[in-house]
Order: structure tokens, then sequence, then C-alpha cells
């Protein structure tokens, strides 16, 4: 029923050539390819389930002929050589329709974001809270459901004062860290959870570039040691009476320097972001990192 609903919707859209308003028929667009999106990625894992049969099932028949033509079966070959020619294609295809898989779940991710930050309150005001870090957590509380619910369901998914060994062999020193394990196929082909990561320090002075690098190279070591992919790092700045932003290094690589971390195999894009307490008893993010429902941060 509710692929029938998304069609009639599709057909409803009217005349693709007519334009009346182009700015308000972009933002109606992104909004209109955000509601299709999710559906269209569902479809593509039905997709990459039945292509998955159907190449186990090919590989089968092309290992039973390869034994027939082993054997002294000349005309196996027949057979066998055009079997392995629509495999191979095959397994393009697939890999292919992972790529759109990705696609969908960038774009979902990015418009969901997108819709977040334009919906969200423009200034935000620090709560109350003994220090720096207690303070940014009781934020992040109330503004993501999902990381409230998670550490009243499971209070040992947060450290306070964390010093973890990483994969070069160094404890590494963190004020907060929120961790979640990894479920099923940790996410891979769409069964499972991912793990999840949230590294906190704090530090009462304005960041330096150093400072950055080296918190991103203690996450990227600390993740590859855990096997638990990070999501987010954060550093909290508080203590600066005449607070006037960062320096324009820091601001530009947090901005435009995007942070790989390979575990088990696998690349993983976490942010890094700074958390400035400002004099007016506000928070200045950068970068800013919007809040989804039903998301942990």
């Amino acid at each position: 029923m509710e692929g029938k609903n998304r069609l009639t919707t599709m057909k409803r859209m009217g005349n693709v050539d007519v334009v009346e308003n182009p700015i308000g028929d972009m933002f109606d667009l992104a909004d209109s390819l955000g509601a299709q999106a999710s559906y269209a990625k569902k479809m593509t894992k039905w997709a990459l389930g039945f292509m998955g049969f159907w190449a186990i099932f090919n590989l089968l028949i092309i290992i039973a002929l390869s034994v027939e033509v082993a054997r002294g079966n000349v005309g196996g070959m027949v057979v066998l050589v055009p079997l392995l020619g629509v495999f191979i294609a095959g397994m393009l295809a697939i890999k292919l329709v992972l790529h759109l898989q990705n696609f969908f779940e960038y774009f979902i991710k990015r418009h969901g974001v997108i819709m977040a930050a334009r919906e969200g309150a423009e200034i935000v005001k620090v709560p109350g809270g003994r220090t720096a870090v207690d303070r940014y957590l009781s934020h992040l509380k109330g503004s993501s459901d999902a990381l409230d619910r998670l550490l009243v369901e499971r209070p040992k998914s947060i450290a306070r004062g964390a010093r973890l060994t990483g994969s070069d062999g160094k404890v590494h020193s963190f004020d907060a860290v929120v961790t979640r394990d990894g479920t099923g196929m940790g996410g891979r082909w769409g069964i499972g959870e991912i793990g999840y990561g949230l590294y906190i320090r704090s530090q009462r002075k304005l960041p330096s570039l150093n400072d950055i690098i080296r918190l991103r190279k203690d996450i990227a070591s600390v993740s590859e040691s855990t096997g638990i992919p990070p999501s987010r790092g954060v550093l909290v700045v508080s203590g600066i009476k005449a607070y006037d932003g960062l320096s324009d290094d820091v601001y530009a690589y947090l901005i435009h320097e995007r942070f790989t971390v390979r575990v088990k195999g696998k690349e993983y894009h976490p942010n890094i972001q700074v958390v400035a307490e400002t004099g007016e008893g506000t928070y200045d993010f950068v970068p800013m990192i919007p809040s989804i429902a039903g998301k942990l941060p």
C-alpha cells in the first residue's frame, strides 16, 4: 500500500517543465526528494537481496558445471562460459546498486541535517552544571532523545575521565566518552546497527590547530583499538572572558578538512567540533551540527 501511495504521489507532481518560483520550487523539490528517498532506499535493499540470492544460485551452477568439465564433459563449457560472464556482470550490477544505496543514505542524512538546522534554535543557552563537560552533556541530552535514552537504558555506556589505550600503544585521556557496541553485521548490508563513539575533551583556552589535530589522532587510535566507529569528537572550551571566535586556521580546518578513520576495514568520517561557552552564556558551535530526532549525535 505504501508503494502504491508513493507512485500516486509521483504521478501528481505536475509538469516538470513549469517553473513558478525558482527558489521556492527548489526547496519544494528537495522536500519531495527527501520524502521519496527513504522509499527508494528500501527498494534498493530488496533489489540487493534478490540479486544476492541470484548470484549465489548462479555460482552454485558454475561450480557444478566446472566439476563436470573437469571430468571431461566438454559440452559443459558451452554453458559455463556464458554463465561466468553473466555472474561477473551481476557482481558489477550489485556494486552499482550499493553505490546507489550509499547515495540515498547520504541524501537522506544531509536533507535531515539541513532541515534540522533550518528549524532549530539560532541561539543555544548554556545549561547549568558543575563543569563545562557536565553542561555540554546536559545540552546534548536535552537536544537528542536518542542519547538521553541510551544513557538511561545503558548507564555504563558513558565513562568519565576515560583513559583508553589506542592502536599506537599509548594511553589517551578524555573527559567523557560515550560508546555503544554494534549489533548484527554492524550495519553492513542493512543488517544490525553500527557502533557509536562520542569523545569529549575540555580545556580553558582557545584551541590551537595542534589541539584539533591531536584530538583527531587520539580518536582514530582509540577507535582502531576498540573496533567501535567514532561519530563525533568534541573539544569544549570554557573560561574565556572575551571570546571572539576561533582563529582563522582552526576554523578553516574544522570546516574543510575531512576526518577519515578506518575501523575493521571500513572507512568512517566522524565530525570534529569545537563548542565554546561565550561570555553571554550561549554556545558557539564550529561547525554547526544540528541534532536529528531519533539519531545519536
